[in-house]
C-alpha cells in the first residue's frame, strides 16, 4: 500500500466512524442541508441503515454510511459517500447514481410489496486543496 492510499484510507475511516455517530450526522444535516429540504425531514426519525450498497470490488476504495429518515412522512434515505478526492471528479454524479440505483434495488428486495422508490439525498464530502467548482 502506498503512502497516498494509507492516508486516503485513514481519511475514509475517520469520516465513516465520525458520521456513523447519529448525533454528528444530525448536526451535519442541520448545518449543511438547504433549509427548504431540512424543513421536510423528520430529523428525529434518522436511523442508521446497516446495509452497505458499495460494490464488493470497490469496498477498499470507498466507504459509506446510509441513514433512513422520514421526509414528508415517507421513507427516504440520506446517503453519505465518503471518498478521498484530492481533485475534481467530473464523473462523480454517475458514481452517485450507481450507488443510488443499488440502494433502490436493495430497498425493493427488502420491501417486496412495493414498487415505489424512496427519495435518496446523496452527500459527497470533498476535502481537496482547491475549490471544487
Amino acid at each position: 500500500m502506498t503512502k497516498k492510499n494509507t492516508i486516503s484510507g485513514k481519511h475514509d475511516n475517520f469520516f465513516k466512524s465520525t458520521f456513523s455517530d447519529i448525533i454528528v450526522a444530525k448536526d451535519f444535516i442541520k448545518e449543511y442541508l438547504p433549509k427548504k429540504i431540512l424543513k421536510k425531514i423528520d430529523i428525529e426519525s434518522l436511523t442508521i441503515s446497516k446495509d452497505s450498497f458499495i460494490d464488493v470490488k470497490l469496498k477498499d476504495k470507498y466507504s459509506d454510511t446510509l441513514y433512513s429518515v422520514k421526509i414528508d412522512n415517507k421513507d427516504a434515505y440520506i446517503y453519505f459517500l465518503f471518498e478521498h478526492k484530492s481533485q475534481e471528479d467530473k464523473l462523480v454524479a454517475l458514481q452517485l447514481l450507481k450507488y443510488m440505483v443499488e440502494i433502490w434495488y436493495q430497498h425493493l428486495k427488502q420491501n417486496t410489496k412495493t414498487t415505489k422508490l424512496p427519495l435518496i439525498i446523496p452527500l459527497l464530502i470533498y476535502h481537496g486543496k482547491k475549490k471544487w467548482s
